[in-house]
Order: C-alpha cells, then sequence, then structure tokens
C-alpha cells in the first residue's frame, strides 16, 4: 500500500513546507483572479451572455469523464516516485496516446453535436468544449505527473501561468467593451493551450522524445495505458460523479428555467467554488506527503487535521457577511439571487473537508472503489432530490438547499467509514458541526445581518470554548510535525 521506504512524520518537513508555500503562492493568485472575473464578468457583459459562459464552464467541467481514468491511474501508480527515477519512454508513449484518443473524440463530437437540433450559441458552447477537451485532458497528464512526483514548484509555475495570462486577456476583452460570450470561451482556451505549452517545456525530456532512443514497443504503450486505466478508472468516475452532483442540479435547472435564471444561480455557485480552489490546491502536497507517512500515525494525523480544518472553515463563513453586502451593492440586477447564497455558502464546510482530508485518505488508502461507491449513491439521491425540487415543486430555493444537503451526505457517509477504518470516533465533532451551520442559516433567516452576525460570533466563542484543549493539542502535534 506504501512506499517500502517508511519515514516518519517528522522528516522531510523543509519539503513539505516549500511545497505548500509554492501551492498556497500558486493559488492565492488564483483565488485573487477569480474573484476578480466573478466580480467584473457579469458586471460588464447581459445576464443571458453570462449564462452561456457559465454552460460553457459546466460542460467543461466533465471533459475528465473522456481519459477515462488514465491521468488518474497514472497518478495513483506513480504518486511519491522520483521524477529522475521513472521511465521516460514509457511516458512519452502515454502522453502520445492520450493525445490521437482525444483528437478522435473530438471529431466525432463535432460530427455528433453538428447533427443534432441544437440553438447556434448552445452547438458553439459545444463546438468549443470538445477544443477545451483535447487541450485539457492532454495538459492534466503532464500536471497530474509533476503532482505525483513531487515537482510541485513547477506545477505551480504553470498554473499561475496560466490563471494570470487569463486574467490579462479578460481585463483587455471588458476594456474593450465586448459583450459577446465567445470572446470569454476563446480566453479560457488560449490560456489552457499556453500552460500546456509550458507544461511541454517542464517534461521536454518526456514529451520531446522523437530518437528511435526515445520509442517503445505499440504493445507495451498500450498495455501501460489499460494498466492505467484500470486502476484510474473508479477514481475518475468517482470525481464525474462527484462533480453531477451538483451539476445534474444545475442541468434541471437551465432546462426547466431560461439561461439567465442559470447564470445567476450559477454565479452564487461560483463564489462558494474560488473559495474550495485554495483548499483543493494543499490536498496536492497532502497525498505524495502522506503517501510517506509510517501507517500508525494516521488516524492521529487524521483527527488533527480535521479539528484544525474544520475550524478554520467556520471562521471563513464570517466572509458570508461582507461578500452578501458587496454583492447588494456591486450587482443590483443579481440582487434577487442573493437569497440562493446563503444555502450554498455552508458548502464550504462539506466539500472543504472532503476534498483536502477525505478524499485524500481514501487516495493514500487505494479506497477508490468506497470513494467511487459513495459517490455514485450520492449521485442516484441527487437525481431524486433533483427530481423533486426541480421538476416536481419547481423551485429553485429548494433546489439550493438540496445541494447543501447533498454535500453533506456524502461527507458524513464517508467519515462514517474512515471512523471504522482508522477506528477513532468523530461523533461529537459531527454533531458540532451540524448545530453551528444550523445556527448560521437560521440567524440569517430570521434576524437582520447585524444581529445574524453577532448571533454567529457568540456561537463560534462557544465552539472556541468548548473545544480550547483539543485544538491546542492538535495545534501543538502540527507544530511538531514541521520541526
Amino acid at each position: 500500500m506504501f512506499s517500502k521506504k517508511k519515514i516518519g512524520i517528522n522528516s522531510k518537513a523543509k519539503e513539505l513546507i516549500k511545497n505548500f508555500y509554492y501551492v498556497i503562492l500558486s493559488n492565492l493568485i488564483s483565488v485573487f483572479i477569480s474573484i476578480v472575473v466573478i466580480l467584473f464578468v457579469p458586471k460588464f457583459i447581459g445576464v443571458e451572455e453570462y449564462g452561456y459562459w457559465q454552460l460553457y464552464i459546466l460542460y467543461t467541467s466533465f471533459v475528465g469523464l473522456l481519459h477515462f481514468g488514465w491521468n488518474d491511474g497514472l497518478y495513483l501508480r506513480y504518486g511519491g516516485r522520483d521524477y529522475n527515477q521513472i521511465d521516460k519512454k514509457l511516458f512519452s508513449s502515454q502522453f502520445y496516446l492520450l493525445f490521437i484518443s482525444q483528437l478522435i473524440l473530438a471529431l466525432v463530437g463535432f460530427i455528433v453535436f453538428y447533427n443534432l437540433n441544437f440553438d447556434t450559441n448552445k452547438l458553439y458552447v459545444l463546438y468549443m468544449t470538445m477544443i477545451c477537451m483535447v487541450i485539457v485532458n492532454i495538459r492534466y497528464m503532464l500536471l497530474f505527473l509533476l503532482q505525483a512526483t513531487y515537482r510541485i514548484k513547477e506545477y505551480s509555475i504553470i498554473t499561475i501561468f496560466d490563471r494570470v495570462l487569463y486574467f490579462i486577456l479578460i481585463i483587455l476583452l471588458l476594456l474593450s467593451n465586448t459583450e459577446s460570450f465567445k470572446y470569454l470561451i476563446w480566453v479560457d482556451v488560449i490560456g489552457k493551450l499556453v500552460s500546456l505549452l509550458l507544461a511541454i517545456y517542464y517534461c521536454s525530456d518526456i514529451v520531446l522524445r522523437f530518437t528511435s532512443k526515445g520509442k517503445i514497443k505499440l504493445s507495451i504503450a498500450i498495455n501501460e495505458a489499460l494498466e492505467n486505466i484500470r486502476v484510474g478508472i473508479k477514481l475518475m468516475l468517482s470525481n464525474i460523479a462527484s462533480k453531477l452532483i451538483v451539476g445534474n442540479v444545475r442541468l434541471g435547472i437551465e432546462t426547466i428555467w431560461n439561461v439567465a435564471v442559470f447564470g445567476k444561480v450559477s454565479l452564487m455557485l461560483s463564489i462558494t467554488t474560488f473559495i474550495l480552489v485554495f483548499i483543493n490546491a494543499v490536498s496536492l502536497v497532502l497525498f505524495p506527503f502522506l503517501r510517506k507517512v509510517d501507517e500508525n500515525v494516521l488516524a492521529k494525523l487524521y483527527k488533527s487535521i480535521r479539528e484544525v480544518l474544520t475550524l478554520i472553515l467556520l471562521l471563513f463563513l464570517f466572509s458570508y457577511f461582507p461578500i452578501k453586502l458587496f454583492l447588494e451593492v456591486w450587482l443590483p440586477e443579481y440582487s434577487d439571487s442573493l437569497r440562493y447564497l446563503l444555502g450554498l455558502y455552508p458548502v464550504i464546510i462539506f466539500e472543504g473537508k472532503m476534498s483536502l482530508l477525505i478524499n485524500t485518505y481514501l487516495k493514500v488508502l487505494r479506497k477508490e472503489a468506497v470513494l467511487l461507491k459513495i459517490n455514485l449513491l450520492t449521485f442516484i439521491v441527487s437525481i431524486l432530490t433533483t427530481f423533486v425540487s426541480v421538476f416536481l415543486f419547481k423551485s429553485i430555493d429548494i433546489a439550493i438547499y438540496t445541494i447543501l444537503f447533498l454535500s453533506f451526505f456524502k461527507s458524513f457517509l464517508a467519515e462514517l467509514y474512515i471512523q471504522d477504518l482508522l477506528s477513532i470516533n468523530l461523533w461529537s465533532s459531527f454533531l458540532k458541526e451540524i448545530s453551528i451551520i444550523a445556527v448560521f442559516i437560521s440567524a440569517n433567516i430570521f434576524l437582520d445581518d447585524i444581529y445574524s452576525l453577532l448571533m454567529y460570533a457568540v456561537t463560534i466563542v462557544c465552539y472556541l470554548f468548548f473545544s480550547a484543549k483539543y485544538l491546542k493539542d492538535s495545534f501543538k502535534f502540527f507544530r511538531l510535525s514541521a520541526t
């Protein structure tokens, strides 16, 4: 399950801290750019145009389905290896096989969509999604390789370059008073394409192997690809099922209501999503680190990370109040949809834990099948709740709180399994979190903003008082781990 060479929790702490620095820097930049884009794009383009832009974002979030777990298998199989020790010829063959497969799938997609009865704008979105698929999936093979082999610095530079170029192009578009969503899509594609070229530069000893010495037998390359797919397809399906949990609610809204309503809901979702981008990034460092940690440390480490992470996420809910106030002033045309933000904001708690901690642990323990079952079960529940809220009651408000329930349901199921697997007790933590979130939502529904803020502040102070000893022990454990 783990590397034969075990290391203690305190070893390689400097390397871990350095990689955290790179990841945090790159994702602080990404979060800042996401904030600016989220706030400025809907200010300068129409609600319907924004809706089509969000439709493209939604569709491209599922293009990972079409590499069939290839990249995920590579990540799982080679996680923790040294970059200089991997077989460069083998990885070169994987890159080009994946590239060819994506070109074929894109061509099939173009033919299929051309013969379906879609309106012009939606057809354009689908065509551009196919182009994005080719770029994104081959780029992620290189990014996953950099992550797996702990080249976090290079990964972070690529991420920063992608987002900064995207940001510059977006600003130029807005300054030129361009209101078409089509230009926004091209900006996204260009950013991804240029970052792919940078990834190729960092992995040039893999991608640019054109001599006979750099080639490998096709049969060996195909067998390696099939093995990567066999190992990774569970994780890939799990990730896609996880996205579909919320995605099918959004698709249901887009089906029943117009694209403008879909855009408003998507804006509120985007505000919570960009926060999770930063949390997700930390897991890139945590996974290869935990792969080298002795198994008898994992249970204690889980509880410590969980306690500290939960506190940070609960404190982050305070940001809801200034964000809501700012949006009321900055985007008055979206003011009628601000009530959705209340139901979506606590999703940060459950998805943050799921992304950073739960998913990472299940990957380290090679429990991808369990993760897949949890996500598939939650996806099935989401189909039922979407049908009730969207198609039966035709209520966007119910649909929004359905997303919150599904996020809690998935996180709760996963932690029940981890609780049993690691022989730890999390019941008191479950009850505290649910109670605090219930207070947060109830206070904001029934009280004015200032009083709901005070109510939540008092609740957090009480939580800190009763959890002070365990929090102190958890922080102490982290401090010792980094020395």
